[in-house]
């Protein structure tokens, strides 16, 4: 009897990707793929997943030299976007920084978030010093560039 009452239901992917954005869950072929090394993931991320004490395994060279000697060229980021305009997975990621506009990454993931107000939330992979919390970053939006703020992954529920 008590197991019947545990039981889950099914839910569709929108809620799915939905509960997952907010926790600041990336997805492996969605947010970050094949052509990712594991620092690109994050500090949090990359320390859940990975064991630098671990004996040999294919990569650990790469992995253990980017962790002690360097930090990678770019880093998988949440934000958040005022209001309810939501960028889609792609979509270029422009630096405010400066009077010219540089590419410096791009959208993986985004959701209209429930705990948040009904504002975007996501992920993207941005450029190494764009990754700091708080930053300003552009995301084109329904033709015009709107003013995100980069969050830590975990972060994002808070």
């Amino acid at each position: 009897r008590r197991r019947l009452s545990m039981r889950g239901r099914p839910i569709g992917w929108q809620a799915f990707n939905t509960a997952r954005i907010e926790a600041g869950s990336p997805l492996f072929h969605i947010d970050f793929g094949t052509d990712s090394i594991p620092a690109e993931t994050g500090k949090l991320l990359f320390d859940e997943a990975v064991s630098l004490k671990k004996g040999c395994y294919l990569g650990q060279e790469i992995v253990a030299r980017m962790h002690s000697l360097g930090h990678p060229k770019r880093v998988l980021i949440g934000f958040e976007l005022p209001g309810e305009h939501l960028p889609v997975a792609g979509t270029q990621v422009c630096s405010v920084k400066g009077g010219a506009s540089e590419i410096i990454g791009g959208v993986t993931s985004s959701t209209i978030s429930v705990l948040h107000g009904q504002r975007a939330v996501g992920f993207a992979v941005l450029k190494w010093g764009y990754h700091e919390p708080g930053q300003k970053v552009l995301i084109p939006v329904d033709g015009n560039l709107a003013e995100a703020v980069t969050r830590p992954l975990r972060v994002l529920t808070a």
